[in-house]
């Protein structure tokens, strides 16, 4: 063989695409020419966009790496234009009855600020670090403001009351309240509740017939007992029950109480949070009572409803 001959393979070896080495690389610029000579005035014959995948030379002539196009053919795009990118390590086989690897946890920095305690699913976006915010438990406190109907009536049609002779009473009036305890368990509150429900002005009937006031006479029911409340949550819907020790008074320019007698409250509502512990709501509320005029007299059976406004403290 000639040395002409040795020499035409050599070259041909080296400027053969299969002598480079390649790398992986990824295209940095928004778009990349690639041009047929490693030289800015040959022609491009293709462009490649920002962030594709190509695989180019390790070595560098005239500014110009070699790429491998899509069609197999080979062409230069500059250096400057794509970015090496180290290949991964083949993943290493485990043993044949090898136990897997743990899983990696990252110990916690030094100093760590403790996470916060634990939460309901319900609560709010915003993060409370009291872990009693948003929740029914501990200590409870509502206060109740309303407005209504009362009406009440006696078992006999000739009774008088303080004087005046009527058996029946009912109007438009209000409602307040007050319940004060603490939860037994979440959503499940115990406590003491005061309410009154009163008409004022209200129409007074004797036998069907009616009998003016003078705008001075009311009617107030009044009970006092245990309430219990339950709460539907996260709707944060509740239910109270207050069975009660309830009296009657009737008042004009004096008053007249009726003996103490049995009654029961009920109220359904929901609140909304406005703080992490306070929340203002709207419930549909009704009473009823009998209570006798006095011992032996006849019974004042009684019953009241209406709309109420709640604000609670938990």
């Amino acid at each position: 063989m000639s040395f002409r001959t040795l020499a035409l393979l050599g070259f041909a070896l080296l400027v053969s695409p299969a002598a480079a080495r390649a790398a992986p690389a990824t295209v940095r610029v928004f778009e990349a020419e690639v041009h047929a000579q490693p030289d800015p005035s040959s022609p491009v014959i293709h462009t490649f966009t920002e962030n594709t995948r190509l695989s180019v030379s390790e070595d560098v002539v005239n500014g110009f790496r070699k790429v491998r196009l899509p069609d197999g053919k080979v062409g230069y795009v500059e250096d400057g234009a794509v970015a090496l990118t180290a290949a991964r390590p083949p993943a290493a086989r485990p043993r044949a009855g090898a136990p897997p690897p743990p899983p990696f946890a990252p110990p916690p920095p030094p100093y760590a600020t403790p996470p916060p305690p634990g939460r309901p699913a319900y609560y709010p976006v915003r993060r409370y670090y009291d872990p009693t915010a948003f929740r029914h438990v501990g200590f409870f406190l509502r206060f109740d403001l309303g407005l209504g109907y009362l009406g009440t009536s006696s078992s006999s049609a000739s009774t008088s009351v303080n004087t005046l002779g009527f058996d029946s009473a009912h109007g438009v009036g209000g409602e307040l309240g007050l319940a004060v305890g603490g939860a037994i368990a979440e959503n499940v509150l115990l406590g003491g509740h005061f309410w009154g429900a009163s008409a004022f002005s209200p129409t007074i009937r004797a036998g069907g017939t009616s009998i003016p006031t003078g705008g001075d006479f009311s009617v107030t029911l009044f009970g006092i007992g245990p309430s219990l409340d339950y709460y539907i949550m996260p709707q944060n819907i509740y239910l109270t029950v207050t069975p009660s020790l309830t009296w009657v008074r009737f008042s004009d320019f004096g008053s007249f109480d009726t003996a103490a007698g049995f009654g029961t409250r009920f109220a359904l509502g929901k609140e909304w949070w406005v703080t992490g512990h306070w929340g203002l709501g709207l419930a549909g509320w009704f009473a009823f009572s009998f209570n006798k005029e006095d011992s032996g007299g006849p019974t004042w059976r009684t019953y009241a409803g209406g709309l109420g406004f709640s604000m609670t403290l938990n």
